[in-house]
């Protein structure tokens, strides 16, 4: 569960590089997991209300993630309150009209977007 509904998994071997891309679906407005990696814990937590996409991330230290937000957009995504162009250790790899995909640091992310 934690690879598909969550979107945990590791993209390097023992998550030095770790890939986050949640899989929403109809049928769960809500879905959450971790997993202990050599560095600490990394988890993922996402949940869909009043039109609103929240994904809460965990990135364990010495580590980096690939995020895929899906419902994203640059311009109506928010990070910890704030755009993602106000955080250097973020950064924006690619958009498309489902989603946006992000390279980030060690760290806590809130991650927000319209539905």
């Amino acid at each position: 569960m934690y690879e598909r509904i969550a979107g945990i998994a590791p993209l390097t071997p023992g998550y030095k590089k770790i890939r986050i891309a949640p899989v929403p679906n109809d049928i769960l407005s809500s879905a959450s997991a971790s997993v202990n990696t050599p560095y600490g814990e990394a988890s993922s937590s996402w949940k869909m209300d009043n039109e609103t996409f929240t994904l809460d991330v965990v990135i364990p230290p010495n580590t980096t993630a690939e995020i895929t937000v899906p419902y994203a957009t640059p311009k109506n995504t928010l990070i910890n309150g704030s755009t993602i162009n106000k955080y250097s250790n973020i950064k924006s790899l690619s958009a498309d009209k489902e989603s946006i995909k992000i390279v980030a640091e060690p760290g806590t992310y809130k991650i927000q977007t319209k539905l």
